[in-house]
């Protein structure tokens, strides 16, 4: 953790407070070697531990061992039971639990020809065959739109629902700022009063925009989700 001291540092001058932390996206050797992942995991969830953040949002293939099992699992005639983790995710949920710590999976779909987790049955599958309150969602609302699944999720899922990833979809299927897209916010904020275990909200930036770009998106949220500045 050579970086954490000079992270702690920045966030301390910002005056800024950690929350949840994302574990980082994976190369293509790390997501041939359980044990990397397991690393990675067990790394960020002792970062999100010293910042006393208590959510580490993970990507599928954190937790699945292969694509092949990945598809085997959500696959209509699975039971949805079986040897699918990579062999230490269980111990990566022991940890979180012991030090009281959640971890949310993104609805995503890494491999494009299945949409594996950005499909609400598929995610419901998962979560329900870990069965663990260590274990939630994070509803990424850029991915469900790719998807058409935003108001889906929000019904299947609203009582798994830890954490939401703000994102609008642009015309040419892009991320954008907020209020600047397709996405009916005012729908969705409407909805949010039913997901019991919601307890984080982060505008997910991609991009480069200037500073009253980001206030005037940051603002509008607020406004239509009711938040205090």
């Amino acid at each position: 953790m050579d970086y954490f001291e000079e992270l702690r540092s920045l966030v301390q001058e910002l005056g800024l407070r950690v929350t949840s932390l994302h574990a980082p996206q994976l190369s293509a050797v790390q997501t041939f070697s359980s044990k990397a992942r397991h690393e990675i995991m067990t790394r960020f969830l002792e970062i999100a531990s010293l910042f006393q953040g208590d959510l580490l949002v993970v990507h599928p293939y954190h937790i699945f061992r292969s694509y092949e099992v990945a598809c085997s699992f959500l696959s209509d005639d699975s039971p949805g039971t079986g040897n699918f983790m990579v062999p230490e995710f269980p111990s990566v949920l022991a940890n979180a639990k012991e030090n009281g710590l959640r971890i949310a999976i993104e609805n995503i779909a890494h491999w494009h020809d299945h949409p594996l987790l950005n499909e609400p049955r598929n995610m419901l599958k998962l979560v329900s065959s870990l069965d663990s309150e260590t274990v939630g969602v994070d509803l990424d609302i850029f991915h469900s739109e790719l998807g058409g699944t935003t108001f889906e999720f929000l019904d299947k899922l609203r009582d798994h629902i830890l954490s939401l990833h703000l994102c609008d979809f642009g015309d040419s299927r892009n991320r954008t700022l907020p209020g600047k897209g397709r996405v009916n916010w005012e729908k969705l904020a409407g909805l949010i009063g039913n997901l019991e275990k919601l307890d984080y909200i982060v505008m997910e930036v991609a991009g480069q925009f200037e500073d009253e770009e980001l206030g005037c998106s940051a603002g509008y949220l607020r406004g239509v989700f009711g938040l205090e500045p």
